[in-house]
Protein backbone atom coordinates (compact mmCIF):
# COMPACT_ATOMS: atom_id res chain seq x y z
CA UNK A 1 0.00 0.00 0.00
CA UNK A 2 0.75 3.52 -0.61
CA UNK A 3 -0.11 7.13 -0.44
CA UNK A 4 0.51 10.87 -1.00
CA UNK A 5 0.82 13.23 1.98
CA UNK A 6 1.96 16.73 2.63
CA UNK A 7 3.22 17.38 6.73
CA UNK A 8 1.11 20.10 7.90
CA UNK A 9 -2.16 19.19 6.05
CA UNK A 10 -4.09 18.32 9.40
CA UNK A 11 -7.56 18.65 8.04
CA UNK A 12 -6.28 16.68 4.47
CA UNK A 13 -4.60 13.74 6.75
CA UNK A 14 -7.67 13.84 8.98
CA UNK A 15 -10.03 12.91 6.21
CA UNK A 16 -7.94 10.32 4.77
CA UNK A 17 -7.47 8.54 7.93
CA UNK A 18 -10.21 9.12 10.84
CA UNK A 19 -13.19 6.67 9.90
CA UNK A 20 -16.32 7.73 9.29
CA UNK A 21 -15.21 11.57 8.24
CA UNK A 22 -16.29 12.61 4.72
CA UNK A 23 -13.91 15.17 2.91
CA UNK A 24 -11.00 14.77 0.16
CA UNK A 25 -9.49 11.80 -0.95
CA UNK A 26 -5.40 10.61 -1.40
CA UNK A 27 -5.52 10.86 -4.95
CA UNK A 28 -2.78 11.34 -7.84
CA UNK A 29 -1.47 14.78 -8.24
CA UNK A 30 0.59 16.15 -11.66
CA UNK A 31 2.70 19.01 -11.68
CA UNK A 32 1.77 20.64 -14.62
CA UNK A 33 4.62 23.17 -16.48
CA UNK A 34 4.95 23.84 -19.93
CA UNK A 35 8.79 23.89 -20.65
CA UNK A 36 9.60 25.85 -23.92
CA UNK A 37 13.17 25.40 -23.41
CA UNK A 38 13.60 28.93 -22.75
CA UNK A 39 15.43 28.48 -19.75
CA UNK A 40 15.65 32.91 -19.07
CA UNK A 41 11.77 32.70 -18.32
CA UNK A 42 11.34 29.63 -16.75
CA UNK A 43 10.90 30.93 -13.67
CA UNK A 44 8.08 33.19 -14.92
CA UNK A 45 5.63 31.03 -16.86
CA UNK A 46 2.82 29.35 -14.36
CA UNK A 47 3.06 26.41 -12.90
CA UNK A 48 0.36 24.15 -11.57
CA UNK A 49 -0.91 20.76 -9.64
CA UNK A 50 -3.47 18.97 -10.25
CA UNK A 51 -5.90 16.84 -8.85
CA UNK A 52 -7.05 14.17 -11.06
CA UNK A 53 -9.94 12.49 -8.24
CA UNK A 54 -12.92 14.95 -8.38
CA UNK A 55 -14.13 16.51 -5.40
CA UNK A 56 -16.54 19.35 -4.73
CA UNK A 57 -15.54 23.16 -4.92
CA UNK A 58 -15.23 23.75 -1.14
CA UNK A 59 -12.67 20.39 -0.50
CA UNK A 60 -10.87 21.60 -3.73
CA UNK A 61 -10.70 25.04 -2.36
CA UNK A 62 -9.31 23.28 0.92
CA UNK A 63 -6.89 21.10 -0.58
CA UNK A 64 -5.15 23.52 -2.39
CA UNK A 65 -4.82 25.53 0.68
CA UNK A 66 -3.46 22.60 2.89
CA UNK A 67 -0.87 22.33 -0.31
CA UNK A 68 -0.14 26.33 1.19
CA UNK A 69 -1.51 27.26 -2.41
CA UNK A 70 -4.71 28.35 -3.77
CA UNK A 71 -7.07 27.31 -6.94
CA UNK A 72 -5.32 28.21 -10.12
CA UNK A 73 -6.73 31.21 -11.89
CA UNK A 74 -8.12 31.17 -14.90
CA UNK A 75 -5.89 33.65 -16.73
CA UNK A 76 -3.05 30.41 -16.00
CA UNK A 77 -4.95 28.40 -18.42
CA UNK A 78 -3.09 29.28 -21.14
CA UNK A 79 0.31 28.28 -20.10
CA UNK A 80 -0.66 24.87 -19.06
CA UNK A 81 -3.01 24.24 -22.08
CA UNK A 82 -1.03 22.01 -23.72
CA UNK A 83 -0.39 19.96 -21.12
CA UNK A 84 -3.73 19.30 -20.47
CA UNK A 85 -4.16 18.72 -23.81
CA UNK A 86 -1.27 16.04 -23.90
CA UNK A 87 -2.96 14.82 -20.74
CA UNK A 88 -6.22 14.64 -22.83
CA UNK A 89 -4.29 12.88 -25.62
CA UNK A 90 -3.48 10.12 -22.74
CA UNK A 91 -7.21 9.30 -22.50
CA UNK A 92 -7.05 10.55 -18.72
CA UNK A 93 -9.88 13.23 -19.87
CA UNK A 94 -12.51 13.89 -22.36
CA UNK A 95 -13.53 17.09 -24.64
CA UNK A 96 -16.11 17.66 -22.17
CA UNK A 97 -14.09 17.28 -18.81
CA UNK A 98 -14.62 20.80 -16.71
CA UNK A 99 -11.95 21.51 -13.90
CA UNK A 100 -12.76 23.52 -10.63
CA UNK A 101 -10.60 27.17 -11.10
CA UNK A 102 -10.49 30.73 -10.13
CA UNK A 103 -12.16 33.31 -11.00
CA UNK A 104 -12.33 36.76 -10.78
CA UNK A 105 -15.35 37.35 -13.11
CA UNK A 106 -17.87 34.62 -11.27
CA UNK A 107 -18.92 34.05 -7.76
CA UNK A 108 -18.92 31.00 -5.95
CA UNK A 109 -17.50 27.83 -8.01
CA UNK A 110 -15.86 28.30 -10.93
CA UNK A 111 -15.43 25.72 -13.87
CA UNK A 112 -14.20 25.38 -16.99
CA UNK A 113 -13.49 22.79 -19.80
CA UNK A 114 -10.84 23.87 -21.64
CA UNK A 115 -10.85 21.41 -24.28
CA UNK A 116 -14.51 23.20 -25.58
CA UNK A 117 -14.79 25.38 -28.05
CA UNK A 118 -14.61 28.99 -26.90
CA UNK A 119 -14.96 27.69 -23.67
CA UNK A 120 -15.10 29.92 -20.70
CA UNK A 121 -15.76 29.71 -16.52
CA UNK A 122 -19.00 29.51 -15.54
CA UNK A 123 -21.10 28.84 -11.72
CA UNK A 124 -21.76 25.49 -11.29
CA UNK A 125 -23.22 24.07 -8.12
CA UNK A 126 -20.44 23.65 -5.60
CA UNK A 127 -21.32 20.28 -4.69
CA UNK A 128 -20.85 19.01 -8.50
CA UNK A 129 -17.61 17.25 -8.09
CA UNK A 130 -14.76 18.08 -10.40
CA UNK A 131 -10.92 17.54 -11.36
CA UNK A 132 -9.49 20.69 -10.08
CA UNK A 133 -6.09 23.05 -10.46
CA UNK A 134 -4.13 24.51 -7.67
CA UNK A 135 -1.27 27.03 -8.24
CA UNK A 136 2.03 25.97 -7.53
CA UNK A 137 4.45 29.28 -6.26
CA UNK A 138 7.13 26.61 -5.30
CA UNK A 139 10.48 28.29 -6.65
CA UNK A 140 12.83 27.16 -9.65
CA UNK A 141 15.90 25.39 -8.44
CA UNK A 142 18.60 27.61 -10.57
CA UNK A 143 21.60 27.59 -8.49
CA UNK A 144 23.94 24.66 -7.08
CA UNK A 145 23.58 25.42 -3.41
CA UNK A 146 19.83 25.64 -3.34
CA UNK A 147 17.97 25.30 0.22
CA UNK A 148 15.40 22.68 -0.67
CA UNK A 149 15.08 22.58 3.23
CA UNK A 150 12.86 25.97 2.68
CA UNK A 151 10.73 23.94 -0.62
CA UNK A 152 7.33 22.55 0.10
CA UNK A 153 7.20 18.60 1.71
CA UNK A 154 5.72 16.25 -0.11
CA UNK A 155 5.78 12.76 0.95
CA UNK A 156 5.52 9.21 -0.82
CA UNK A 157 5.02 6.04 1.20
CA UNK A 158 6.73 2.75 -0.68
CA UNK A 159 6.33 -0.42 0.66
CA UNK A 160 6.21 0.58 4.46
CA UNK A 161 9.04 3.46 3.96
CA UNK A 162 8.26 6.92 3.83
CA UNK A 163 10.22 9.61 1.49
CA UNK A 164 10.12 13.07 2.42
CA UNK A 165 10.81 14.74 -0.59
CA UNK A 166 10.17 18.53 -2.17
CA UNK A 167 8.25 20.09 -4.48
CA UNK A 168 9.89 23.10 -6.63
CA UNK A 169 8.44 24.87 -9.83
CA UNK A 170 9.48 22.22 -12.33
CA UNK A 171 8.92 18.67 -10.60
CA UNK A 172 8.90 16.77 -7.11
CA UNK A 173 12.49 15.69 -6.29
CA UNK A 174 13.26 12.65 -3.79
CA UNK A 175 16.82 13.74 -2.97
CA UNK A 176 20.06 11.61 -1.32
CA UNK A 177 18.32 8.51 -1.58
CA UNK A 178 20.07 5.38 -0.28
CA UNK A 179 19.75 1.99 -2.36
CA UNK A 180 22.07 -0.12 -0.32
CA UNK A 181 23.67 0.22 3.60
CA UNK A 182 27.01 2.09 3.77
CA UNK A 183 30.05 0.39 2.10
CA UNK A 184 32.03 1.49 4.66
CA UNK A 185 34.03 -0.88 7.49
CA UNK A 186 33.62 -4.50 6.55
CA UNK A 187 31.00 -3.67 3.76
CA UNK A 188 34.29 -1.88 2.22
CA UNK A 189 34.90 -4.07 -1.24
CA UNK A 190 31.57 -5.95 -0.84
CA UNK A 191 29.03 -6.25 -3.52
CA UNK A 192 26.16 -3.91 -1.61
CA UNK A 193 23.73 -4.87 0.47
CA UNK A 194 20.47 -3.89 1.34
CA UNK A 195 19.20 -1.33 4.17
CA UNK A 196 16.14 -1.43 6.21
CA UNK A 197 14.97 2.00 7.23
CA UNK A 198 11.50 3.02 7.74
CA UNK A 199 11.96 6.88 6.92
CA UNK A 200 14.17 8.46 4.19
CA UNK A 201 15.24 12.25 4.43
CA UNK A 202 15.08 12.79 0.62
CA UNK A 203 15.18 16.63 1.15
CA UNK A 204 18.61 17.24 -0.04
CA UNK A 205 21.54 15.40 -2.49
CA UNK A 206 23.76 13.33 -0.11
CA UNK A 207 27.91 13.85 -0.73
CA UNK A 208 29.46 12.11 -3.65
CA UNK A 209 31.95 8.99 -4.10
CA UNK A 210 34.86 9.58 -2.66
CA UNK A 211 37.55 11.10 -5.94
CA UNK A 212 39.56 13.72 -6.93
CA UNK A 213 38.54 16.41 -9.28
CA UNK A 214 36.29 18.84 -9.90
CA UNK A 215 33.85 17.28 -7.48
CA UNK A 216 36.06 16.16 -5.14
CA UNK A 217 35.56 19.36 -2.88
CA UNK A 218 33.32 22.86 -3.81
CA UNK A 219 36.13 24.82 -5.29
CA UNK A 220 34.20 25.85 -8.34
CA UNK A 221 30.81 25.82 -6.61
CA UNK A 222 30.02 22.68 -7.94
CA UNK A 223 29.49 20.03 -5.26
CA UNK A 224 28.57 21.47 -2.02
CA UNK A 225 27.22 18.48 -0.28
CA UNK A 226 30.89 16.89 -0.19
CA UNK A 227 32.36 13.57 -0.84
CA UNK A 228 32.05 10.59 1.22
CA UNK A 229 32.77 6.50 1.50
CA UNK A 230 29.07 6.39 2.48
CA UNK A 231 28.05 7.36 -1.17
CA UNK A 232 25.34 4.97 -3.03
CA UNK A 233 22.12 7.61 -3.17
CA UNK A 234 20.21 7.57 -6.10
CA UNK A 235 17.35 10.70 -7.00
CA UNK A 236 13.82 10.90 -8.31
CA UNK A 237 12.67 13.91 -10.04
CA UNK A 238 9.24 12.85 -11.22
CA UNK A 239 5.52 15.57 -12.40
CA UNK A 240 3.30 12.70 -11.61
CA UNK A 241 2.72 10.93 -7.90
CA UNK A 242 -0.10 8.11 -8.14
CA UNK A 243 -2.76 7.66 -5.59
CA UNK A 244 -2.89 4.28 -3.41
CA UNK A 245 -4.81 2.29 -6.39
CA UNK A 246 -2.11 2.84 -9.06
CA UNK A 247 -2.85 2.60 -12.51
CA UNK A 248 -0.34 1.11 -14.51
CA UNK A 249 -1.42 2.94 -18.12
CA UNK A 250 -0.88 6.17 -16.11
CA UNK A 251 2.28 5.67 -14.97
CA UNK A 252 5.18 7.55 -16.62
CA UNK A 253 8.38 6.04 -18.32
CA UNK A 254 11.51 5.70 -16.66
CA UNK A 255 15.06 7.08 -17.51
CA UNK A 256 17.83 5.91 -15.52
CA UNK A 257 21.17 8.08 -15.44
CA UNK A 258 24.74 6.56 -14.92
CA UNK A 259 27.34 9.58 -15.11
CA UNK A 260 30.33 9.40 -16.78
CA UNK A 261 34.25 10.83 -15.61
CA UNK A 262 36.06 7.93 -16.02
CA UNK A 263 35.27 5.48 -13.78
CA UNK A 264 37.05 8.14 -11.45
CA UNK A 265 34.83 11.09 -10.45
CA UNK A 266 31.08 12.32 -11.20
CA UNK A 267 27.56 12.37 -9.22
CA UNK A 268 24.33 12.20 -9.78
CA UNK A 269 23.80 15.20 -8.62
CA UNK A 270 25.72 16.91 -11.28
CA UNK A 271 23.82 20.11 -12.02
CA UNK A 272 24.32 19.75 -15.69
CA UNK A 273 22.58 17.17 -15.72
CA UNK A 274 19.31 18.60 -13.29
CA UNK A 275 16.62 16.17 -13.75
CA UNK A 276 13.77 19.26 -13.73
CA UNK A 277 14.11 20.46 -17.00
CA UNK A 278 14.07 16.89 -18.36
CA UNK A 279 10.96 15.59 -16.88
CA UNK A 280 8.98 18.38 -17.28
CA UNK A 281 9.40 18.68 -20.82
CA UNK A 282 9.75 14.76 -21.58
CA UNK A 283 6.59 13.65 -19.24
CA UNK A 284 9.16 10.86 -17.82
CA UNK A 285 10.48 9.89 -14.32
CA UNK A 286 14.26 10.22 -14.18
CA UNK A 287 16.93 8.72 -11.85
CA UNK A 288 20.23 9.48 -10.98
CA UNK A 289 22.63 7.56 -9.38
CA UNK A 290 25.94 7.59 -7.37
CA UNK A 291 28.02 4.52 -7.52
CA UNK A 292 31.62 3.90 -6.54
CA UNK A 293 34.79 5.09 -8.54
CA UNK A 294 38.12 4.57 -8.72
CA UNK A 295 39.53 1.98 -6.25
CA UNK A 296 36.51 1.63 -4.07
CA UNK A 297 34.24 0.45 -7.09
CA UNK A 298 36.57 -1.13 -9.56
CA UNK A 299 39.77 -3.24 -7.23
CA UNK A 300 39.72 -6.81 -8.50
CA UNK A 301 42.32 -9.29 -7.35
CA UNK A 302 43.05 -12.44 -8.56
CA UNK A 303 41.27 -14.39 -5.78
CA UNK A 304 37.73 -14.90 -4.31
CA UNK A 305 38.34 -12.65 -1.49
CA UNK A 306 38.17 -8.84 -3.54
CA UNK A 307 36.67 -10.11 -7.26
CA UNK A 308 35.37 -6.83 -8.05
CA UNK A 309 33.43 -4.65 -9.88
CA UNK A 310 32.08 -3.05 -6.72
CA UNK A 311 30.68 -0.28 -9.24
CA UNK A 312 28.65 -2.40 -11.57
CA UNK A 313 27.11 -3.99 -8.92
CA UNK A 314 25.75 -0.79 -7.29
CA UNK A 315 24.34 0.13 -10.28
CA UNK A 316 22.53 -3.01 -10.69
CA UNK A 317 21.54 -2.54 -7.20
CA UNK A 318 19.76 0.47 -7.73
CA UNK A 319 18.01 -0.81 -11.07
CA UNK A 320 16.86 -3.36 -8.40
CA UNK A 321 15.51 -0.37 -6.00
CA UNK A 322 14.06 1.04 -9.09
CA UNK A 323 12.15 -2.27 -10.17
CA UNK A 324 10.77 -2.59 -6.19
CA UNK A 325 9.48 1.33 -5.51
CA UNK A 326 9.45 3.42 -9.11
CA UNK A 327 5.92 3.03 -9.19
CA UNK A 328 5.05 4.64 -6.04
CA UNK A 329 6.77 7.24 -7.38
CA UNK A 330 4.83 7.33 -11.21
CA UNK A 331 7.35 5.68 -13.06
CA UNK A 332 7.02 2.32 -14.97
CA UNK A 333 9.33 -0.17 -13.61
CA UNK A 334 9.01 -2.38 -17.18
CA UNK A 335 9.47 1.04 -19.08
CA UNK A 336 13.02 1.81 -17.61
CA UNK A 337 15.98 2.96 -20.14
CA UNK A 338 19.50 3.08 -18.96
CA UNK A 339 21.30 5.87 -20.64
CA UNK A 340 25.52 7.48 -19.90
CA UNK A 341 27.60 9.27 -21.37
CA UNK A 342 31.29 8.35 -21.59
CA UNK A 343 31.88 6.05 -18.64
CA UNK A 344 28.48 6.28 -18.08
CA UNK A 345 28.60 4.61 -21.27
CA UNK A 346 30.76 2.34 -20.62
CA UNK A 347 28.20 1.20 -17.64
CA UNK A 348 25.73 0.73 -20.67
CA UNK A 349 27.66 -1.70 -22.56
CA UNK A 350 28.49 -3.81 -19.13
CA UNK A 351 25.24 -3.52 -18.06
CA UNK A 352 23.89 -4.87 -21.41
CA UNK A 353 25.75 -7.58 -21.31
CA UNK A 354 25.79 -8.71 -17.54
CA UNK A 355 23.54 -11.64 -16.44
CA UNK A 356 22.79 -9.92 -13.26
CA UNK A 357 21.22 -6.74 -14.74
CA UNK A 358 18.41 -8.95 -16.71
CA UNK A 359 15.23 -8.58 -16.69
CA UNK A 360 16.15 -5.07 -14.97
CA UNK A 361 15.49 -2.54 -18.12
CA UNK A 362 13.83 -2.26 -21.57
CA UNK A 363 15.90 0.34 -23.47
CA UNK A 364 19.49 1.50 -23.69
CA UNK A 365 21.46 4.56 -24.58
CA UNK A 366 25.28 4.76 -24.75
CA UNK A 367 26.39 8.34 -25.34
CA UNK A 368 30.17 7.83 -25.98
CA UNK A 369 30.51 4.30 -24.73
CA UNK A 370 31.66 2.73 -27.62
CA UNK A 371 32.09 -1.14 -26.74
CA UNK A 372 33.23 -0.68 -23.46
CA UNK A 373 35.86 -0.93 -21.37
CA UNK A 374 37.28 -4.09 -19.70
CA UNK A 375 40.17 -5.58 -18.24
CA UNK A 376 41.22 -8.63 -16.37
CA UNK A 377 42.04 -9.29 -12.48
CA UNK A 378 45.60 -10.34 -13.31
CA UNK A 379 45.97 -6.73 -14.65
CA UNK A 380 44.89 -4.83 -11.89
CA UNK A 381 46.57 -6.73 -9.28
CA UNK A 382 50.05 -6.24 -11.68
CA UNK A 383 48.60 -2.32 -11.54
CA UNK A 384 47.72 -2.10 -8.04
CA UNK A 385 50.20 -4.51 -5.86
CA UNK A 386 53.26 -2.29 -5.92
CA UNK A 387 50.98 0.32 -3.77
CA UNK A 388 49.28 -2.20 -1.94
CA UNK A 389 52.06 -4.22 -0.41
CA UNK A 390 53.35 -1.27 1.70
CA UNK A 391 49.83 -1.39 3.28
CA UNK A 392 48.90 -4.85 3.53
CA UNK A 393 51.13 -7.29 2.85
CA UNK A 394 48.60 -10.32 2.87
CA UNK A 395 46.29 -12.42 0.55
CA UNK A 396 42.70 -13.13 0.29
CA UNK A 397 40.71 -12.57 3.26
CA UNK A 398 43.18 -11.20 5.49
CA UNK A 399 44.27 -8.89 2.72
CA UNK A 400 40.48 -8.10 2.30
CA UNK A 401 40.53 -7.68 6.33
CA UNK A 402 44.15 -4.91 6.35
CA UNK A 403 42.19 -2.81 3.15
CA UNK A 404 39.02 -3.21 5.22
CA UNK A 405 40.46 -1.28 8.02
CA UNK A 406 42.72 1.50 6.25
CA UNK A 407 41.70 5.43 6.53
CA UNK A 408 39.79 5.97 3.45
CA UNK A 409 42.43 8.47 2.24
CA UNK A 410 44.71 5.94 2.39
CA UNK A 411 43.33 3.72 -0.59
CA UNK A 412 42.10 6.65 -2.55
CA UNK A 413 45.51 8.91 -2.86
CA UNK A 414 46.51 5.65 -4.54
CA UNK A 415 44.36 6.41 -7.23
CA UNK A 416 46.77 9.60 -7.70
CA UNK A 417 49.37 6.71 -9.01
CA UNK A 418 47.88 3.87 -10.09
CA UNK A 419 46.58 3.97 -13.89
CA UNK A 420 42.77 3.97 -15.21
CA UNK A 421 40.20 1.66 -13.43
CA UNK A 422 37.82 -0.95 -15.42
CA UNK A 423 34.98 -3.35 -15.50
CA UNK A 424 37.16 -6.95 -14.30
CA UNK A 425 36.25 -10.07 -16.10
CA UNK A 426 35.40 -11.71 -13.23
CA UNK A 427 32.70 -14.62 -14.63
CA UNK A 428 30.04 -13.37 -12.77
CA UNK A 429 29.06 -9.70 -13.25
CA UNK A 430 31.15 -9.86 -16.80
CA UNK A 431 31.62 -12.56 -18.70
CA UNK A 432 33.76 -11.54 -21.49
CA UNK A 433 34.34 -8.57 -23.24
CA UNK A 434 31.36 -6.96 -25.19
CA UNK A 435 32.46 -7.68 -28.87
CA UNK A 436 33.13 -11.36 -27.27
CA UNK A 437 29.72 -12.22 -25.68
CA UNK A 438 27.66 -9.92 -28.59
CA UNK A 439 29.88 -12.29 -30.89
CA UNK A 440 27.41 -15.30 -29.32
CA UNK A 441 24.11 -14.09 -30.10
CA UNK A 442 21.42 -12.14 -28.88
CA UNK A 443 20.79 -14.99 -25.74
CA UNK A 444 24.37 -13.96 -24.81
CA UNK A 445 22.95 -10.26 -23.83
CA UNK A 446 20.19 -8.60 -22.30
CA UNK A 447 17.75 -7.72 -25.12
CA UNK A 448 16.36 -4.17 -25.31
CA UNK A 449 13.42 -3.19 -27.88
CA UNK A 450 14.42 -1.40 -30.76
CA UNK A 451 13.10 1.66 -31.43
CA UNK A 452 14.26 1.94 -35.10
CA UNK A 453 10.94 2.25 -37.53
CA UNK A 454 12.83 -0.17 -39.92
CA UNK A 455 12.80 -2.80 -36.57
CA UNK A 456 9.22 -2.07 -35.25
CA UNK A 457 9.14 -3.58 -31.66
CA UNK A 458 11.91 -6.18 -32.89
CA UNK A 459 14.02 -7.27 -29.32
CA UNK A 460 17.96 -7.22 -30.57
Amino acid sequence: MRLVTIPLLTAYLSNLFTPGVQGVSGGSVSLLFENDGNWENLANRTSALLFSDPETFDDATQVCQDFDENLLNIEGLSDIRDKLSYLRYQGEFNEHTKFWVASNTTGGGSAIAPFAPNSSASNTGSSQKLPFLCSNSAPLTSQVDTDFASLPQTNVTSNGIVFAGVRDHLTFRFMGVPYASSPTGTLRFQYPVPWNRTYVNARGFRPACLQFGSFANNDAGLNPWGISEDCLFLNIYTSYIPSSSIRPASLRPVLFWIHGGGNLNGMGSDETFDGGPLVSRGDVVLVTINYRLNIFGFLGLNDTAIPGNYAMADKIAALRWVKDHIADFGGDPEKVTIFGQSAGGWSIVDLLKSPKAAGLFHAAISQSGGSGTFTTAEEVYKMVVPFLSPLCNETGTELLKCLQGLPANVLLNITNFAGSWSTVIDGIYALDSAVNQMALGSDAVNSVTCDDPAFPGREI
